[in-house]
């Protein structure tokens, strides 16, 4: 209940929102041992939120609590910190464990971590099958940029078949979300597939027009001036 009424405090849903409150909720959760509240400590150290300063040693010390207790959010969260080396060193063997234990246990942040990871060969052995399989279940739980990496590999065939079609559909879900980068990667699959794609003509040129005007993108990269 501390955890859970500390979310609703931090939203402000039926009362003003304040975060140093719903830290304190969070941080008396903790005190007993619900893993919900651990991470919470934790994700407000991580993101230097709630009234503390960003401190990824911190975060790190917390998630592991929550990791002990096989939750899934912590166990994703701090694997990406030991896969980043952020608050230490880097760990990609415990990274990598800590990921398929999330995916094991159904996060979905887990299972769209773990694909990027399959697909990119940070922190674990490059597997473009499964990273596609990985990458579709976690499009099909709504996260934006899983939707896009799952679009981009249907549309380059990468660990499967092409799929223009259904690549499109995805890179739609994840631009009507208000991912700038999808957007674009609609613009660039019809000029590079202007013959199979010609209807789509007008909506690449709207959704490059839609990722000039978004903010830059996590990567910092923008595309001011592409269309």
């Amino acid at each position: 209940a501390q955890a859970v009424l500390g979310v609703m405090t931090e939203r402000g849903e039926g009362m003003p929102a304040d975060p140093e409150a719903a830290l304190e909720l969070f941080r008396a959760s903790a005190a007993q041992g619900f893993p919900g509240g651990l991470y919470a400590v934790g994700a407000a150290y991580h993101t230097g939120s709630n009234g503390v300063t960003q401190d990824y040693a911190q975060a790190r010390e917390w998630y592991w609590k929550a990791a002990s207790l096989d939750f899934g959010p912590a166990l994703t969260d701090l694997g990406r910190l030991l896969r980043d080396g952020l608050g230490g060193p880097k760990d990609p063997v415990t990274a990598l464990a800590l990921m398929e234990r999330a995916v094991t246990i159904g996060d979905r942040n887990g299972i769209a971590e773990l694909a990027y990871m399959l697909a990119t060969g940070d922190g674990a052995a490059i597997d473009l099958p499964r990273a596609r399989k990985l990458y579709s279940i976690a499009a099909a739980h709504g996260i934006d940029w899983a939707e896009r990496d799952y679009g981009e590999m249907l549309e380059l065939g990468e660990g499967g078949p092409v799929d223009l079609n259904l690549a499109l559909d995805y890179y739609r879900r994840a631009a009507a979300q208000g991912y700038g980068m999808s957007a674009f990667d609609i613009f660039e699959m019809y000029r590079a597939n202007s013959a199979a794609l010609p209807e789509i003509k007008i909506e690449a040129l709207v959704m490059c027009l839609y990722a000039e005007a978004q903010p830059p993108q996590w990567d910092g990269s923008e595309y001011d001036g592409k269309c």
